[in-house]
């Protein structure tokens, strides 16, 4: 390993540095580690001496101030490499059989300590160090923390907020005694405060360098997530320097140069720490949102009086802006400088809504924010810049994720309709801002001919078509897109952002959506239009080719579907049959079939049990359309039944299962459809052999099946379709 930086440098980079290669280098540190501790006294020994060597060479190249210090900065990381694998093998479990060992792995230990401090002040005096030999170091803590800063080593002191090692008592005790006192830097939580400033000094040092940057910040987030009381960590002085200075980017000029993940990541991990404090959490709560707060207080009134609610939204989704509306927009938007104070904000707030994981952290959270920070965010869906709608929707996203059940409120308390409100307010802003001049396609055939062409993919004509100007079809080339990052990026990334939150916040369980059909507000109405009329506008052609958008697009559908059936079929004709295109399609793809099963199953579900009701209720201007959206096409639910049914029997195996779901509601709303289906298959046959077989197979499946869709019928009904289809597909032709 050490033979190849004189490799390198012989060669004048020729080959390629083997620490570059972060896969091939970790496997082979995972075997060398089982080697090393096979005689570790002699390998702890050479090691020790090469550390010795190699660093006091490094301090004589850092005090001339000429000379090149490339090859010994990659020996060093070599060398921290090693020492990370050697501590990291220790096993717990071969404990007192390796009694001794530790005071190895601290003397080690310690060098690695030293190097660390001693390339922060070199970076300091001579500018950044190999990024090589930062990662080899971060290794090398995170090796360390994860044996001897054990969450379970230490005891908590109550008083001071700091370890106390627990009096000797059990062998581990023991080890982590002797560690810490040979290792001569401290108590564990003198070693801890060391990580912790050796992250902070990362994130001020390394600004342009995602690699540090990110195992910077992972190593951090490790900490946070541990066993260790967040006390511990939360009172250490590093930790203090970052909680202080978490948004200037004159301390931490990362924050604005870096990813925009790494800067809520590191408020994600802040604020677990802070949340993670039992005593006197809402103090401490509000302290750490202050600079937050002061950001939002900012824009709020930079925007000189937030429009309201009706003012946010354009008539019908799809209206000319207002000139509210516009000057909003042109003050989001004004400058470079007001945009990228904006666009931090929410990716700070959605690193601390992240963070807030149990019901008692999104309560204070939520608090804080209503109602003032959801006005800055529903103005700021009135942007035209992409960088700002992305963050605005990637938080409102997070905001509306009911995670661990944690959106639970009092039985008293309207939060959760407040929520789906502002939700809903953000949606329609920038939906309908959006769909201002946009293209919408439709498609308004299922293609008869391919109804009964056993043994081969369904196809959908007229995906992605959309009539000109002139009447004429414009056609888009599918393939072309599908290979399209900036496409993506451009057209489609704040559609899926936008469905995906829309689907959180449906399916969160935290707002009883008939409230506001009862008391007419239009929150839930307003929120499904848009998000319908935005999904119109990728052709069914893009839904398939970006797997992200298929993703969302199907996602939120089968959350329609199955809760709010009545909204969508009220719709027109061409609404539905586009939809159901696209399902007829997601069929084919493993990775979209559970959910294109599901809409159907839903769909078809909601006809049988109210196909034959005398009272309809609230639910006869539904009945009445989906009547409408049969009579314009009879044979709807006998081609989504055929198509299930080839994939089922000829398709591949992968995702048969999802599949068996949606047979008995379709069959039983079309029963004519599945005879039919039946006598084609049977003419398809040669021989009558076949014939008879697949006649018994049919009669087999029906049998013992019950006109219902009780849970136990469902399910008797799934496992004889699954054995009807091993049955056909062991001596069918197609």
């Amino acid at each position: 390993m050490l033979v190849s930086v004189n490799v390198i440098d012989a060669n004048d980079g020729a080959f390629d540095d083997p620490l570059d290669d972060e896969g091939a280098l970790k496997e082979q540190l995972e075997r060398l580690s089982v080697l090393c501790r096979f005689r570790y006294a002699s390998v702890a020994e050479y090691l020790a001496q090469g550390l010795d060597a190699t660093a006091a060479q490094y301090k004589s190249v850092l005090e001339s101030r000429h000379q090149a210090r490339g090859a010994i900065e990659r020996r060093l990381a070599w060398l921290a490499y090693i020492v990370a694998a050697v501590v990291g093998g220790l096993s717990w479990n071969q404990i007192p059989a390796s009694e001794g060992e530790e005071e190895l792995d601290a003397k080690l230990s310690r060098r690695c300590f030293d190097i660390a401090q001693l390339i922060d002040l070199a970076h300091q005096s001579l500018g950044p160090c190999n990024a090589t030999l930062e990662l080899a170091i971060l290794y090398f803590f995170t090796q360390f923390r994860r044996i001897y800063l054990w969450e379970a080593s230490p005891s908590l002191n109550s008083s001071g907020g700091e370890y106390a090692l627990a009096q000797p008592s059990s062998s581990k005790q023991k080890v982590f005694a002797r560690v810490f006192e040979t290792l001569a830097l401290g108590d564990a939580t003198d070693v801890t405060n060391r990580l912790v400033a050796k992250i902070a000094n990362n994130l001020r040092f390394w600004p342009d360098n995602d690699q540090v940057i990110c195992a910077s910040l992972d190593l951090f987030q490790e900490m946070a997530s541990g066993l260790t009381p967040s006390k511990v960590i939360l009172n250490l002085e590093a930790t203090q320097f970052l909680l202080e200075h978490s948004t200037k980017a004159d301390a931490l000029p990362f924050v604005t140069r870096a990813r925009p993940r790494h800067r809520t990541t590191l408020h994600a991990t802040l604020a677990k720490l802070v949340l993670g404090v039992n005593e006197d959490a809402h103090t401490a709560f509000d302290a750490f949102m202050a600079p937050l707060e002061q950001t939002l207080t900012s824009l709020k009134d930079a925007l000189g009086g937030l429009p309201s609610a009706q003012q946010l939204q354009l008539n019908g989704g799809g209206g000319t802006p207002s000139p509210n509306q516009q000057k909003v927009s042109q003050v989001i938007d004004a400058s470079p400088e007001g945009t990228a104070l904006l666009v931090g904000c929410l990716r700070d707030l959605r690193g601390v809504i992240q963070a807030a994981s149990n019901r008692r952290a999104y309560s204070m959270l939520f608090d804080l924010l209503y109602p003032d920070a959801f006005n800055v965010l529903a103005a700021a869906a009135l942007s035209e810049r992409h960088e700002v709608l992305v963050a605005l929707l990637r938080c409102l996203q997070e905001l509306v994720y009911n995670k661990s059940q944690r959106i639970t409120f009092e039985r008293s308390s309207p939060n959760g309709i407040l929520l789906f409100r502002e939700c809903s307010r953000v949606i329609v802003a920038m939906g309908s801002r959006r769909l201002v001049g946009t293209e919408q396609y439709f498609v308004t055939s299922m293609d008869d001919d391919d109804l009964f062409q056993f043994g081969r993919d369904a196809r959908i004509s007229a995906l992605g078509v959309a009539p000109s100007a002139d009447g004429t079809n414009s056609s888009r080339d599918g393939a072309l897109r599908g290979d399209s990052d900036q496409e993506y990026k451009s057209r489609h990334k704040t559609i899926v952002i936008a469905l995906t939150a829309l689907q959180r916040a449906l399916d969160g369980n935290f707002v009883n959506f008939g409230v506001f059909e009862l008391y007419n507000d239009t929150a839930l109405r307003d929120a499904l239009e848009v998000a319908m009329r935005l999904s119109f506008t990728a052709p069914i052609v893009d839904v398939m080719a970006f797997p992200k958008l298929a993703a969302a697009y199907f996602g939120f559908y089968e959350i329609v579907f199955r809760e709010h059936a009545s909204f969508v079929l009220t719709k027109d004709t061409a609404t539905l049959i586009t939809i159901l295109c696209a399902v007829r399609r997601g069929l084919e793809l493993p990775s979209l079939a559970p959910a294109a099963a599901a809409i159907l199953d839903h769909l078809a579900t909601f006809r049988f049990n109210n196909q034959h009701r005398t009272k309809l209720g609230r639910m006869h201007a539904a009945i009445q359309a989906l009547d409408t959206h049969l009579a314009a096409h009879p044979l709807l639910f006998k081609k989504l039944l055929a198509s299930v049914l080839n994939l089922l029997i000829f398709g591949p195996p992968s995702n048969h299962w999802v599949l068996t779901r949606p047979v008995l509601p379709l069959m039983l709303v079309d029963e004519q459809g599945f005879l039919d289906y039946r006598d084609t298959l049977l003419a398809s046959q040669p021989t009558p052999e076949n014939k008879q077989r697949l006649s018994q197979a049919f009669s087999n499946l029906i049998s013992h099946v019950h006109r219902n869709l009780d849970n136990t019928n469902r399910d008797n009904f799934c496992q004889q379709i699954s054995a009807f289809r091993h049955e056909c597909r062991s001596f069918l032709v197609c």
